[in-house]
């Protein structure tokens, strides 16, 4: 595309270009709300523009996108509290044609069902009728109401946070690149770069999703749950992480959460307790350290430095590996 047709070409109905940006590599218009719309009624005009905006979406999918009288009259309707906006609209059918186009055209003719945005509560009852060769989709009506019943149906517009957090427990594996990966592809869906989704992923939850995801896992055990209670968790769990995954699977992942946290207990005791060689009124302060040895690490590494180390030192490791022992006792269950 020429620079010339970039400069030119048009933003959404209920957006205004403000200067361009960088998306994915490439320079775009900067589409941002026309604020005048936040608060003024939506026109008829308004209205064509968006049910022609609409058209060219559901198009490739064979669906002509038209609105009922109702739906007319009842966008401006002073029972939507929030007066509903165009901006609000746009979002609704482009995320909706984005996120769930195939299953809707799927429903065939005569189907109901109703397009909803969990994060502005704007609900759009909806009838797919066949027109000759082509599958009208009508828009109904329309009304922000939170917690919409309906029988029919639903197709939820989720905040791309909120697509970001659902994603996230699906993975197999919590590292950099499936995780960069999730992002790119969720950005690039809601029209905002991967830099926005993580700052705004870090505002509502104050970490980053990496370590939301690893957290979410293991956000219910503790250093006091015992092992046999987190195997049972994860065998009957229908989280999406465990989707599939084999019995003995499950019981490894739940050792391993499980010593993930005793470790951190670990670590924690031992800078408290042990760290200058005494437990309170039990023996000298310093003596670990005076004799150049440390608590930190496992059972098996204490054992090893104590075997290579002698006299003082060599029974420092061998008293920290038995209080670390005495700390972290515990079964593991048996395979079932």
């Amino acid at each position: 595309m020429r620079a010339v047709d970039l400069l030119n070409e048009k933003c959404w109905p209920g957006y205004q270009k403000k200067g361009m940006k960088t998306m994915f590599g490439k320079r775009v218009p900067n589409c941002v709300k026309k604020e005048s719309l936040e608060e003024s009624e939506i026109t008829s005009q308004d209205l064509q523009q968006l049910e022609t905006y609409a058209d060219k979406l559901f198009a490739s999918l064979g669906i002509d996108v038209s609105f009922s009288k109702h739906f007319r009259d009842r966008v401006n309707d002073p029972r939507n509290n929030k007066p509903i906006t165009m901006a609000e609209l746009t979002r609704l059918f482009k995320q909706t044609y984005k996120q769930h186009g195939k299953p809707i055209a799927q429903l065939g003719p005569d189907a109901e069902a109703v397009m909803k945005d969990m994060k502005t509560d704007v609900n759009v009852p909806f009838a797919l009728e066949l027109d000759g060769q082509e599958l009208d989709l009508v828009a109904k009506t329309i009304m922000r109401k939170p917690n919409f019943a309906t029988s029919n149906p639903q197709f939820a517009v989720e905040s791309a946070v909120t697509d970001l957090e659902k994603g996230l427990v699906k993975l197999d594996k919590i590292s950099y690149d499936p995780v960069d990966k999730l992002m790119k592809k969720i950005a690039k869906a809601h029209d905002i770069t991967p830099k926005e989704l993580h700052n705004k992923f870090k505002s509502k939850h104050d970490m980053i999703p990496d370590a939301w995801a690893k957290n979410k896992v293991e956000e219910k055990i503790t250093k006091r749950t015992p092992m046999g209670d987190v195997v049972k968790d994860f065998y009957k769990s229908d989280a999406p992480q465990f989707k599939g995954k084999s019995k003995a699977k499950r019981r490894q992942m739940a050792i391993a959460a499980k010593l993930s946290k005793m470790d951190e207990a670990i670590d924690k005791f031992i800078n408290e307790n042990f760290a200058d060689g005494k437990v309170k009124g039990k023996s000298r302060p310093g003596r670990v350290k005076k004799a150049g040895a440390s608590c930190k690490g496992s059972v098996t590494s204490l054992r090893a430095k104590a075997k290579k180390a002698s006299g003082e030192k060599a029974k420092m490791y061998h008293w920290c590996a038995n209080m670390t022992v005495s700390y972290t006792h515990l079964t593991l269950p048996t395979k079932a």
